[in-house]
């Protein structure tokens, strides 16, 4: 399992982050200090206060799209951890508005539909969820780093 931080420092005589969860549960937000090699850097609005506001568009030309099948890292819906899985639906393909296939669930209405040009989610289906797809926004979506293993989370 990864988890979603933010960088406070970077030690480049040893190649190693301080980094802070994002974790808003969590009474005080622990931090750890890491090799450079455990950070994976994602798109997010400085400064930003709310999860809409975090929202940054997705840059395509820095994160091409990836397609059906392809084994990824995506953030599980609700939680600030990235958990492996496969492309079920990439963005472009994209504009079914329930947040999970397979089960009985509606919408959130503060979260705007899946669109592929101003709100684009890929359809993450996550390894032990029980078959299930689940709207992940692109840019909390990344190639599956080789140390993540193949199909465990880690």
């Amino acid at each position: 399992m990864w988890i979603l931080s933010t960088v406070l420092s970077y030690n480049s005589e040893k190649n190693r982050y301080t980094v802070q969860d994002e974790d808003e549960e969590s009474p005080d937000r622990p931090t750890y200090v890491l090799s450079a090699r455990y950070v994976l850097f994602v798109s997010a609005e400085p400064n930003a206060t709310t999860p809409a506001a975090r929202r940054r568009r997705w840059d395509r030309s820095r994160n091409p799209e990836m397609s059906r099948g392809q084994r990824v890292l995506a953030m599980y819906p609700g939680t600030t951890s990235f958990y492996t899985g496969q492309v079920a639906t990439p963005p472009s393909l994209n504009t079914n508005s329930s947040p999970v296939l397979g089960a009985a669930s509606l919408a959130d209405p503060a979260e705007p539909p899946p669109d592929p040009t101003s709100n684009p989610m890929y359809r993450i289906q996550f390894d032990d969820d029980d078959g299930k797809e689940r709207n992940v926004p692109a840019h909390l979506v990344v190639p599956q780093p080789r140390s993540s293993g193949s199909n465990s989370s880690s």
